[in-house]
């Protein structure tokens, strides 16, 4: 009888949860756990203006885009390792020059250098913002980094460095870097009124895009807003979801 008890134990610990001894022999990991997105825009993304934004008290006009698609592209690199890029935005609305954009993809996913292009020469950058409240999309900001000026080749990639109130959307600093799964990463950080900040507040229960496109034919992006660190009428800060 204790004989029979201890083997039934034992398949009962195989059958609840317990560890798979072939898997384990065989050194099998297991799969990473699957990140779901949140972000949805069903019938693309308004652009040009923030009429019928939540946190808009009147219609806001925003620029031509240059590269920011109506339909945000579901094939950029994104993260290797999940839930490490950052963004945080800040609206000093009594001091606009104060404003700050911070975005940065850590850890991404194996970019080529082919893929960055030569944005010393040819190739230029856009970063897109993709807020989605219920199914609708606003694209409420856009700063590009255009080709020539302000680029300079770094070790693995390129570097956009301009002085502060010298870029017409307010972009300050973008560093582009290649590599493997988990090098490859990008920083952008903008300031000053040109920004323009348009996205703040960020409504409750809404999904933030952030994708970065060059005219290569490539794009990086990370998704924000499940359960933000920070959400205020002022800042918004979080971490990838």
């Amino acid at each position: 009888m204790a004989a029979l008890c201890a083997a039934l134990a034992a398949l009962s610990g195989a059958t609840s949860g317990g560890a798979d001894p072939s898997a384990s022999a065989a050194g099998v990991a297991s799969p990473p756990p699957v990140s779901r997105s949140r972000f949805s825009a069903p019938r693309g993304c308004r652009n040009l203006t923030l009429i019928g934004y939540p946190s808009a008290g009147f219609p806001r006009v925003l620029p031509l885009t240059r590269l920011c698609p109506f339909e945000p592209r579901t094939d950029c690199h994104g993260e290797a390792k999940p839930e490490r890029s950052r963004l945080a935005l800040r609206e000093a609305r009594k001091t606009p020059k104060r404003d700050a954009l911070k975005w940065r993809l850590k850890k991404g996913q194996a970019t080529t250098a082919a893929e960055l292009g030569d944005p010393t020469l040819d190739t230029n950058y856009e970063l897109c913002v993709y807020v989605e409240v219920n199914d609708v999309c606003w694209l409420v900001l856009h700063p590009d980094a255009l080709a020539g000026e302000g680029w300079s080749a770094r070790k693995n990639g390129f570097r956009f460095l301009m002085k502060k109130g010298l870029h017409p959307d307010g972009l300050r600093n973008l560093r582009l870097r290649s590599g493997p799964d988990r090098k490859a990463r990008i920083a952008l950080r903008g300031s000053g009124e040109a920004l323009g900040l348009r996205a703040l507040p960020i409504p409750d229960d809404a999904a933030v895009l952030v994708q970065l496109y060059n005219d290569a034919g490539q794009c990086w992006s990370t998704e924000f807003g499940q359960e933000p660190q920070q959400a205020t009428p002022l800042r918004f800060r979080d971490r990838s979801d």
